[in-house]
């Protein structure tokens, strides 16, 4: 398999020297004469990827702000320490290159003996797997793509994870679909769910912020409490230049929590602080994000960032000043940011991001998004290899389960 350079364009007259690394892993010539190409990409830096990615002008089958070109840009070379390559399945139609499906991939080794497998890249800052889908033809694009995993030859990659994936979204749902036309062995797990807030479609004026009068008057009462400490404001922020201020405000403060004591927070981290700053200021340059906060005599004591999408809103990370924890600051934060979220004229639905063990989200957010993994073979890996692979992934959710809780208890004996 060779690498095939990107064909030379000019900006400004001069020759672009940058090139795409690609390898082709499969190839289809349909009926229709157009011609499918499966390849594995790996730019070798962000401006790279967005020149790549350029070529994708499709609606999303499923929304994922963190696949965004820009978003996806921010991320690359940064938040993994192994490689990180893109997934890219394309139709030539008439000489013309038309991508209709991607997502990054990164290499890991799961279970006892360790297997490598491909596993569409999320993480702690994107903790959503959803593959950047084409609408248009979906169901021909999925088809088509499972066909090609089928026909890859001496892959050291015996599988791909799709990790982080809300199982009865609409991709999960076409997947599964596009399963009963194909010979791809696979297998499906679940992994627990997530606080999600979604809009009454039946009745678009019931917003479906689901909280109870009791809980409401505890919220407006701890409300009433912080503000008797001094002079309180509840401020939003959208500005481009107003988010980048207030961004490096919300740094400090998260470096100052617990966070910055474990030495985890992004003003801590070089290469997260570089990320975090361009992923936001990105997001601002398009309208996309909005920094809340409450401010006491003129100083933040919680702030949350919150991004947004094709009407999904992500409360994407949340900062408070533990010196006010007795008031509950986040949790008051959040209360108000749902109401005015919600209200939104764009508002489809909320992703919290975060499980159920989140001590912040689920008490306010009261609807649930089933969550889980599922695990495909590439070329003709035996069924019985998927399901090892599953067993593994499961096994590590267990764990992970197991020492939260230990950390936990250990954190409530210490009181």
């Amino acid at each position: 398999m060779k690498p095939i350079s990107k064909p030379e364009k000019y900006i400004d007259g001069r020759a672009d020297q940058r090139r795409v690394s690609r390898i082709k892993l499969a190839t289809i010539v349909s009926m229709d004469s157009s011609k499918w190409d499966l390849e594995l990409s790996s730019p070798a830096n962000a401006p790279e990827l967005e020149m790549l990615l350029d070529k994708y002008c499709d609606r999303s089958l499923e929304n994922n702000l963190f696949f965004e070109k820009t978003f996806l840009a921010a991320a690359f070379g940064r938040m993994n320490r192994g490689e990180t390559s893109l997934i890219t399945l394309w139709e030539t139609i008439d000489s013309v290159r038309h991508l209709r499906m991607y997502f990054p991939v990164i290499r890991e080794q799961m279970g006892i003996p360790g297997k490598k497998v491909w596993r569409c890249w999320s993480h702690n800052f994107a903790p959503l797997g959803v593959p950047i889908v084409g609408e248009i033809d979906a169901s021909e694009v999925l088809d088509r793509f499972l066909q090609m995993m089928g026909q890859i030859k001496d892959s050291k990659y015996p599988a791909l994870v799709f990790s982080d994936l809300p199982l009865n979204g609409t991709f999960a749902i076409r997947m599964r679909e596009a399963f009963k036309n194909s010979n791809t062995s696979y297998c499906q797990i679940r992994l627990g769910q997530r606080a999600v807030l979604q809009r009454n479609m039946s009745s678009p004026a019931n917003l479906t912020l689901e909280i109870n009068s009791k809980m409401r008057r505890n919220y407006e009462r701890q409300l009433r409490r912080l503000s008797e400490l001094g002079d309180m404001a509840l401020e939003c922020v959208s500005g481009y230049k107003d988010v980048i201020l207030r961004f490096e405000e919300f740094m400090l403060l998260e470096a100052k929590g617990w966070k910055g004591h474990n030495g985890t927070s992004m003003h801590t981290i070089k290469q997260t602080a570089a990320f975090a700053r361009q992923a936001v200021t990105e997001a601002a340059k398009d309208g996309n994000c909005a920094i809340y906060s409450i401010r006491l005599n003129g100083k933040s004591v919680a702030s949350p960032v919150v991004l947004k999408s094709s009407g999904v809103y992500y409360p994407w990370k949340i900062a408070f000043d533990q010196d006010f924890s007795l008031y509950s600051p986040g949790a008051l934060l959040l209360f108000k940011v749902s109401e005015t979220i919600a209200a939104a004229d764009d508002f489809v639905r909320a992703d919290s991001l975060a499980g159920t063990r989140n001590k912040l989200v689920p008490p306010l957010w009261k609807q649930r998004m089933e969550m889980g993994a599922i695990i495909l073979a590439v070329g003709d890996t035996p069924h019985l290899e998927i399901e090892k692979v599953a067993a593994a992934i499961e096994r590590k959710y267990k764990a992970a389960n197991w020492l939260k809780n230990i950390h936990e208890r250990g954190k409530s004996g210490a009181r």
